[in-house]
C-alpha cells in the first residue's frame, strides 16, 4: 500500500486548526476527519530542525514506521505529524533512530485513538 500524502500548505493549516493534536517530547500529531476510504499523512520539518540530510532522514523514519503499522489505523483521517526541535542545536542526521521516534508516535496515535482496537501490552 502506498502513502497518499498531503501537500498542499492551506491543507496543511487547515487540519492544523481544526483537528485534534497529540504532542509528544519529539513530535505533534494533528488528526481531522476527512470523509473518505483512506488515510492521507503530512509531514512537517522546520528548517530549524536540522540540515536537510536530517529532515529528509526523519522523514523516511516517519514513513517507515507509518507503512508498518498501516493496516493497524482506522481510515477516513487526514494525519499530519510535525517534528518538534529538542535542545538548543540543530540535530544531526546520523543522531536520528527509529526507536527513538516509534515509541512516540506509537503513544500519539494511540491517544488521538487512531487504532482499529488497543494495542497489547506485548506491544508496546
Amino acid at each position: 500500500m502506498n502513502i497518499i500524502s498531503i501537500k498542499k500548505n492551506k491543507e496543511f493549516e487547515y487540519i492544523i486548526k481544526r483537528g485534534k493534536f497529540s504532542a509528544q517530547k519529539k513530535i505533534v500529531v494533528y488528526v481531522l476527519k476527512n470523509n473518505l476510504k483512506f488515510n492521507r499523512l503530512g509531514i512537517a520539518i522546520s528548517t530549524k530542525f536540522g540540515k536537510a540530510t536530517a529532515r529528509n532522514r526523519l522523514k523516511r523514519i516517519i514513513k517507515e514506521w507509518y507503512k508498518k503499522n498501516m493496516e493497524k489505523f482506522r481510515i477516513g483521517y487526514d494525519i499530519i505529524i510535525v517534528a518538534r526541535k529538542y535542545g538548543s542545536e540543530k540535530v544531526k542526521a546520523r543522531e536520528l533512530f527509529y526507536n527513538d521516534y516509534e515509541y512516540e508516535l506509537k503513544m500519539a496515535f494511540r491517544r488521538l485513538n487512531l487504532y482499529k482496537k488497543r494495542i497489547s501490552e506485548e506491544e508496546k
